[in-house]
């Protein structure tokens, strides 16, 4: 007898032993719907076959229904999924849950059918659609149907359509495309005079056939298209590493960076192999995705969590029935499940953005670091690609023996560095130099950006009488005052109240709005300047269909004069010759907040905000700040990149923080405060047996109630020559005394947290 493991998308610890059906066949990665305790029913994943029956007293059930004539899942993603579940600390079951959409998960999935038409085969020839336009001359609107069906049709090299080619599926033509200008009732008179006959059809399986006869485009040969000097060193790298770090003088989606990519994947696709670009957020994926496009046609292939599951799945099954359509897939971390069948190439666009870490729910895991493996898994290259590079890529890519290849972009020789101003922050938004460095600008015809990383009008209200501030009910977080809405906002839960000035704790009409946020940044903006056009981009702003797109567009066509936002800014505005100006608010709230990535990630984005001013170096950075001589400020300043990644990496060798240690994390959640520390202090307890100082004693982290639930966590550090592996055993046998003795306190384990 034959039994199957089949994985389930549960977060079980182990795969489940089924019986095969003696009727059909099975292969490892086809779905299988299977029973599941008593009564329920699940869709799997067959994982492996073997004729070992599993060692209990029940006979194994049998599988309920095979619903694949082939794999749908390919060895390349269970062994990704295997991977992810033991380095970052989850089930199989939890990965595949997140990895497939559900449309295919459970089988679903059913492509759509269109109406297409195509010639009878008595119809296909020039005589007879000559003899056939005299017979309907007066029927001008059918003469109009068909000759727009011909005019889908392909041409031959005498430049007429060919009427009969040597493959009848080429005649089938969308009816759709031809009522776009004629009505769909005179298609159907044409249907039933004979002339055409008309089928549903899934376009998928019509096209599969020319599909797999498509070559891959030429490689571009335009001088705008490629960078030839970077394009040559980065090939020339790769005969030598497997993995490139390019950095430098990267412009922020440049033409000259987006004609890399360009590039780079058609070189691919000439070769035969697939090329996945990864990008951290859906509003970058529209910018590249334009390029791409114009560049390969169809065989870009766009991927994100924002599309709808049928999207998804629609995407997923091409990947599996026509693997040769998709040259090139563009797409945010979840993009990595995919099922490639030739992957050649991963280009992991600002692999510093903190975008790509999932932080909930399982897994847990950093798309940058599963690009590596699903690359090694490929026998495929990777690139990763940004000017602020994370210390871990700086640290492999520049150390001596380093894993990583590495591709510098110079700077050209005439290049001119925009001015950079650090100067003190005062009380208010904007100090007096800034406030005249805006009107300049305007005043010359350029635009501004502003920098603000807190959304709404102010991050916290207080009572100036007795120093009250108003916090969310469920969160140990204190409520953002949004005037627009005239509400009081938890960030964290979405919990609200309307907003009233009456302290709630003396009574007193006393409430003040403390901080600055976009709002408030955006109000006094309009204030000061009344006759420019002012937009802001938060997530409070973007939540409309199209937002993000308006406002960039806007932005880039001169129209808006002002542009407030957060992050978002630096993350999708162009830079151009018409912007004069780049302002950042308040740099305290970057560089003071209580994280060891905190120096990095400012310089990164204060980085990214100096790349949005003109080539040039007309433009100017001005920085309000209170500590203006931190060491991020001064690398900024004085451009100096190398200088900044020297002076971090002494120091977080010195304090034992990645990338010479390696961090793993356990996080309690309970609404009990009691038991979660209970169940804390055992855990800290168990592992200092095995570990000693490099257990941190359980600690709050800075919010540390949210929906109710407090916690607290604990920090295992491992010296990077140790086997990690081992910890993480251990760790899991820790938390499973934890789990068994505290069975309500829920604990998460992560690797690489932070």
């Amino acid at each position: 007898m034959i039994f199957a493991d089949i994985l389930l998308p549960l977060a079980l610890p182990r795969a489940f032993t089924y019986r095969l059906p003696d009727e059909r066949p099975v292969e490892v990665g086809m779905r299988v719907r299977v029973p599941l305790g008593k009564s329920k029913v699940c869709e799997g994943i067959v994982l492996r076959m073997h004729d070992t029956p599993p060692a209990s007293k029940n006979p194994p059930k049998a599988i309920l229904e095979i619903l694949d004539e082939r794999p749908f899942v390919r060895p390349e993603q269970l062994r990704l999924w295997e991977w992810m579940a033991d380095y970052y600390l989850c089930t199989p079951g939890e990965v595949f849950k997140a990895a497939v959409p559900t449309g295919i998960r459970d089988g679903s999935y059913r492509p759509t059918a269109e109406l297409y038409v195509r010639l009878a085969v008595g119809y296909r020839s020039a005589s007879k659609i000559a003899e056939t336009l005299e017979e309907i001359r007066r029927a001008k609107a059918q003469c109009k149907a068909l000759l727009s069906y011909l005019s889908f049709l392909p041409v031959g090299a005498d430049g007429e359509p060919e009427l009969a080619p040597d493959d009848p599926q080429k005649l089938w033509v969308a009816r759709a495309d031809i009522t776009e200008t004629v009505p769909a009732a005179i298609v159907l008179r044409l249907v039933e005079r004979g002339v055409l006959e008309q089928q549903e059809i899934v376009p998928a399986t019509l096209h599969r056939t020319a599909a797999k006869a498509e070559t891959a485009p030429p490689l571009p040969e335009s001088p705008a298209i490629t960078d030839t000097s970077t394009l040559q060193s980065i090939q020339n790298a790769f005969e030598t590493d497997e993995t490139l770090l390019l950095s430098g003088e990267i412009a922020d989606y440049g033409e000259k960076l987006i004609a890399l990519y360009i590039a780079l994947a058609a070189r691919q696709m000439q070769a035969g192999y697939q090329t996945l670009l990864l990008v951290p957020d859906t509003v970058l994926t529209v910018r590249l995705t334009n390029a791409l496009q114009a560049a390969f046609g169809t065989r870009c292939l766009v991927y994100h969590s924002r599309l709808t599951d049928r999207a998804r799945s629609a995407a997923w099954q091409r990947l599996i029935e026509e693997p040769e359509s998709v040259g090139i897939v563009v797409g945010t971390r979840s993009a990595l499940f995919l099922p490639f069948e030739r992957l050649g190439l991963l280009i992991v666009d600002r692999e510093h953005d903190s975008n790509y870490r999932q932080s909930d729910p399982a897994p847990r895991y950093h798309a940058r670091d599963t690009a590596l493996m699903l690359a090694r898994l490929h026998g495929a290259r990777t690139l990763l690609v940004s000017p602020t590079p994370s210390a871990e890529s700086w640290l492999n890519a520049r150390a001596e023996g380093g894993k990583y290849g590495s591709v510098v972009v110079p700077a050209a020789d005439d290049v001119r560095r925009p001015r950079v101003t650090v100067l003190e922050r005062g009380r208010g938004v904007v100090s007096t130099y800034l406030r005249r460095r805006i009107e300049e600008t305007l005043q010359a015809g350029r635009q501004v950006v502003l920098f603000q990383n807190r959304r709404g009008f102010a991050p916290y209200v207080e009572c100036a009488a007795c120093g009250a501030t108003p916090t969310c009910p469920h969160c140990n977080v204190t409520l953002t005052y949004h005037k627009e809405a005239s509400a009081l906002v938890c960030h964290y839960c979405g919990w609200s109240q309307p907003y009233v000035s009456t302290c709630a704790a003396c009574g007193m009409q006393a409430l003040t709005p403390r901080g600055i946020g976009t709002e408030r940044v955006e109000e006094q903006m309009a204030e000061l300047f009344p006759d420019t056009r002012i937009a802001r981009m938060d997530t409070d702003t973007m939540r409309g269909a199209g937002a993000a797109g308006r406002i960039l567009t806007d932005f880039a066509e001169g129209e808006t004069g002002i542009l407030v936002g957060t992050q978002m800014v630096a993350r999708t505005a162009r830079s151009g010759d018409q912007t004069g100006l780049v302002g950042v608010i308040h740099a305290d709230s970057l560089l003071a907040h209580p994280d060891f990535r905190a120096a990095e990630r400012a310089f990164q984005l204060l980085m990214q905000l100096k790349a949005l001013l003109p080539a040039d170096g007309s433009g100017e950075l001005v920085i309000q700040t209170s500590h203006r001589l931190h060491p991020a400020l001064i690398a900024v300043t004085n451009h100096d990149t190398e200088g900044f990644y020297r002076h971090e990496m002494q120091e977080r060798h010195q304090l034992l923080y990645p990338p010479y240690v390696r961090m793993l994390r356990v996080t309690f959640r309970h609404r009990s405060k009691s038991l979660v520390a209970a169940a804390a202090q055992l855990c800290e307890a168990l592992l200092r047996e095995r570990f000693g100082r490099r257990v941190s004693p359980p600690y709050e982290p800075q919010v540390d109630r949210i929906q109710n639930l407090h916690m607290l966590h604990i920090l295992l550090r491992i010296e990077r020559e140790r086997p990690v592996a081992r910890a993480k055993a251990i760790l899991t046998e820790a938390l499973a005394r934890v789990r068994k003795t505290f069975p309500t306190v829920r604990a998460i384990a992560e690797a690489d947290p932070l």
